[in-house]
């Protein structure tokens, strides 16, 4: 279910949704829009709430290569 979000809104879905991996996102948001479908007063504090919950879900936290401390 696709929800009609306000540009305050999408502005805290695509920051949070920066980190996950590109092929995650839209999963990421069907979820989000889902957990929200029902909520009568949503605004940018419930959104980042709900999606933060949610954002853990699909995160993945970088390999770091053991001998040089930088990303793999």
């Amino acid at each position: 279910m696709a929800l009609d979000f306000t540009h305050e809104e999408l502005d805290v879905l695509i920051s949070l949704s920066a980190p996950l991996d590109p092929g995650a996102r839209a999963a990421f948001m069907a979820e989000v829009s889902e957990a929200l479908a029902n909520v009568s007063e949503r605004g940018a504090g419930v959104v980042f709430r709900t999606a933060r919950t949610i954002q853990r879900k699909f995160w993945t936290p970088p390999t770091l290569a053991p001998e040089s401390g930088k990303y793999a």
